[in-house]
């Protein structure tokens, strides 16, 4: 079920994360499930120097907090940081971006680097900003 390519001394991981067949996790990344799990699906590829972290405001109450997901066959670029809790399949989040817990993306979406999300929304299926 779960298999990787990970160089295991090359990724900061802390808490309940689970990656599914043929993610790709490069050098220097750092995943932080403080608040819950995080699952990323088939194939993702996480680049280097990015940021995943799972931590919501403390006022949530515990059954509110869920589970971070990342669909299948997403990449995301290098140096991003990601913080929001659901992210669709067969997305594409380019280097640098910054994409805050208040943002939830659909699937196919395209984010051009250097964009920060921080702001409530929701991107519907197949966005390209």
């Amino acid at each position: 079920m779960v298999r990787a390519v990970i160089p295991i001394n090359e990724i900061n991981g802390e808490g309940d994360i689970t990656f599914y067949d043929g993610c790709i996790v490069h050098p220097k990344v750092t995943i932080t499930a403080e608040s819950g799990p995080i699952i990323f699906g088939k194939n993702c590829i996480i680049g280097e120097n990015s940021t995943i972290i799972f931590k919501v405001p403390e006022n949530l109450k515990s059954e509110e907090r869920g589970v971070m997901k990342i669909g299948a066959n997403t990449v995301i670029g290098n140096g991003c940081t990601i913080k929001s809790l659901k992210i669709g399949e067969r997305n594409v989040i380019g280097c640098n971006c910054y994409i805050s817990e208040k943002v939830e993306i659909g699937n196919g979406c395209i984010i051009s680097s250097n964009t920060r999300l921080v702001e409530s929304m929701k991107l519907n299926d197949n966005t390209i900003m």
